[in-house]
């Protein structure tokens, strides 16, 4: 029996999860200590007004009655915080350079300096204690993480993709997702976690994943537990008969909080599913590729996907070089389908392909270090590269929508 391989479609994809799986938590409410100082444009605001919101280690732990100082190039302006920790400051000269500033317990709190827009005003939220509290929760977490396993539920997490690709022309599905577990401690869920593949199933395998937690046997994935607090990721692979249809009725045993369906796109084929909300195609560095995305599948909700019009011999190679073309394949997802009006999700998003695209540059320099130098692998290197500065850059875009947080 062959072996089955990871292709580069879906090896990005897989170490993304690998790297950030375990030591990856839930999606966590903003980092106070990242938020704090932080100027955000508040259109909403009249034109020259400035917030300045107060808390005590945490966002909504509210600071009232605190006096906070403006610096402007006037002089030094105060004011004192209401009950929801605010401090307002209007009529501050549009285009003027500004800081806000206040001391709590002995410790001085600034913001950064920004300039007063002609239109709307500034937010900015001024948060003390905030390392403390981090490094205090981060010993609680690291403790409740080596407490006993106790039962609960634990879902598919919304980075949960199922790939096709084609190796030596056989269908070969790629099934890339981690299991979240959202409390503090480690979780057994009340009975293992049977995922049965398609009957006609062959050559299964588990690609990646903690063999203490999981074993794939007799054409099911059983995964037992206990899981760490987080995110464990997991790969599995099978084939498909070649035919010119090909039909999967996946079956979840757990909710899954997200999915993505991909495969590169050849001749007339199409892929089709009542789950997905919407299937587009997408070109990335002139490779056209399938994408379909969906939202949440309640437990034991049947995934139906159809690849039609399959081509008897795919035009396509069964290797796909490692690099930027498997990193593009889910970016292309998130840029025709992504939820571009939530921001939570952008978020979600957008740190999602930051660990792909990190776990792509850890492949190619594992590869660097296996095979010496290769002048083509460092320029795909400097693309990846470029790619993560991207994200970054609309990371720190989008963190600029919880400006309604100060």
């Amino acid at each position: 029996m062959r072996r089955l391989r990871v292709g580069g479609l879906v090896a990005a994809v897989g170490l993304s999860l690998a790297l950030g799986g375990v030591a990856a938590a839930q999606v966590a409410m903003p980092d106070a200590r990242q938020m704090s100082g932080v100027p955000l444009p508040a259109t909403e605001l009249p034109d020259g007004t400035v917030t300045v919101r107060v808390v005590r280690e945490r966002m909504g732990n509210n600071v009232p009655n605190q006096e906070v100082g403006l610096t402007t190039p006037d002089g030094r302006v105060t004011a004192v915080t209401d009950a929801q920790g605010r401090a307002e400051f209007t009529s501050v000269a549009v285009g003027s350079q500004v800081t806000a500033d206040t001391v709590i317990d002995g410790e001085t709190l600034r913001s950064q300096t920004f300039t007063v827009p002609a239109k709307g005003g500034v937010r900015v939220a001024l948060v003390a204690g905030a390392a403390k509290a981090a490094e205090a929760e981060a010993k609680a977490n690291e403790a409740a993480a080596q407490a006993p396993a106790r039962t609960g539920a634990v879902v598919f997490g919304p980075d949960t993709r199922i790939v096709l690709e084609f190796q030596d022309d056989e269908p070969t599905f790629f099934y890339i997702f981690s299991i979240v577990n959202n409390a503090r401690t480690p979780v057994n869920p009340v009975k293992p976690l049977v995922l049965t593949l398609p009957g006609d199933a062959e050559a299964a395998a588990l690609v990646s994943g903690p063999p203490g937690i999981a074993r794939i046997a007799d054409g099911a994935l059983t995964l037992s537990g206990p899981f760490p607090p987080g995110q464990t990721a997991f790969q599995i692979a099978f084939r498909l008969p070649l035919a010119s249809t090909l039909h999967i009725a996946q079956r979840f045993p757990a909710p899954v909080e997200g999915i993505l369906v991909a495969t590169e796109k050849a001749g007339s084929l199409t892929l089709s599913s009542p789950q997905l909300s919407g299937v587009r195609e997408g070109d990335s560095n002139g490779q056209m590729f399938i994408v379909g995305t969906g939202g949440r599948l309640a437990e034991d909700q049947v995934l139906d996907i159809t690849f039609a019009n399959v081509p008897a011999h795919p035009e396509w190679p069964y290797w796909t070089a490692l690099g930027v073309m498997g990193a593009g394949l889910l970016w292309v997802g998130w840029a025709l389908l992504g939820p571009a009006a939530d921001r939570s999700r952008e978020a979600r998003a957008l740190l999602a392909e930051r660990e792909r695209l990190l776990g792509a540059i850890a492949a190619l320099d594992a590869e660097a270090r296996a095979k010496g130098d290769d002048p083509k692998r460092d320029a795909k290197r400097e693309r990846l590269m470029a790619a993560v500065e991207q994200v970054y850059a609309q990371l720190d875009d989008a963190a600029g929508g919880a400006g309604t947080a100060a």
